[in-house]
């Protein structure tokens, strides 16, 4: 019931959208069941639960129209400058409400993909590897070069966003 997207939305060949799952702490009641994607090919790489009215989920999306919220940190696909690849996305759902808040993470050139999530009640940390000389970061932050700038493209990142997904804490 009350599924975010029951259908899977992919067109392309062999494309698929992400699929979420919540069984009760005994996996004898399904809870929720839902795609999450837009008419690309989009993946999940992991949920977590603040409570049971809110999941933090993350992965990777190759649809330009991957759903997103308004207001939130970058609600556009950003690299258009290089086919085939993915931006990072974190989407916050609330399985009996729908869809919370929804963002890509990316920069603006190369891949960029989330790895893992966990959620509390005053943000989303989320971590994945990125080939993106832009990906955002913040003042102060360890390291705010892509792979110090050797040229093998390909660093991981640990960011941490609001709950509502639109402050970039770091």
């Amino acid at each position: 019931p009350n599924a975010l997207q029951p259908e899977q939305a992919s067109t392309a060949d062999l494309a698929g959208d992400g699929v979420m799952v919540l069984w009760d702490l005994n996996l004898n009641q399904l809870l929720y069941c839902s795609y999450l994607g837009g008419t690309d090919d989009d993946y999940i790489t992991d949920i977590s639960a603040l409570n049971d009215s809110l999941i933090a989920v993350v992965g990777g999306a190759w649809s330009f129209d991957f759903p997103t919220t308004g207001g939130v940190f970058q609600p556009e696909f950003s690299d258009t400058v290089t086919p085939f690849v993915a931006n990072a996305f974190v989407s916050v759902i609330n399985p009996y409400e729908g869809l919370t808040a929804s963002t890509y993470y990316s920069g603006d050139q190369d891949w960029t993909n989330s790895l893992g999530v966990q959620v509390d009640s005053l943000g989303v940390s989320f971590f994945g590897g990125t080939g993106s000389p832009t990906l955002p970061t913040t003042p102060g932050a360890f390291d705010t070069v892509l792979n110090d700038g050797v040229s093998t493209y390909e660093d991981a990142f640990l960011a941490r966003l609001s709950l509502d997904l639109t402050t970039l804490y770091y």
